[in-house]
């Protein structure tokens, strides 16, 4: 598979759930990020060129959850292999203004 990423993606250091804050639907967990988008791994098969809006819920374990409001379009999608599980890379399409630091 070749890889078409534009910039390094970074593994995440804290548990991050990823949730459709439309429907409320666990899509996953977040797995790594980059400066425009993020890939996640979840037990169910996303639709390409779907745009979701997104919560995702950070736990950090000291200092409580910070959830960041996201809307996303997912790129990719794909099964990984031997198991019940699937990895889709998402595309921001708008992060909410409450999430920057002024």
């Amino acid at each position: 598979m070749i890889d078409k990423r534009k910039e390094k993606r970074i593994n995440v250091k804290y548990t991050a759930t990823v949730l459709d804050s439309v429907s409320g639907d666990k899509l996953g967990i977040l797995v790594n990020i980059s400066l425009h988008g993020i890939g996640i791994k979840g037990t169910m098969a996303l639709q390409v060129g779907d745009e979701k809006k997104i919560v995702l819920k950070v736990d950090k374990t000291k200092s409580g959850t910070d959830t960041i409001h996201i809307t996303a379009r997912c790129v990719w999608t794909h099964a990984e292999p031997d198991t019940s599980y699937y990895r889709s890379g998402f595309e921001f399409a708008h992060v909410s203004a409450e999430n920057t630091n002024s």
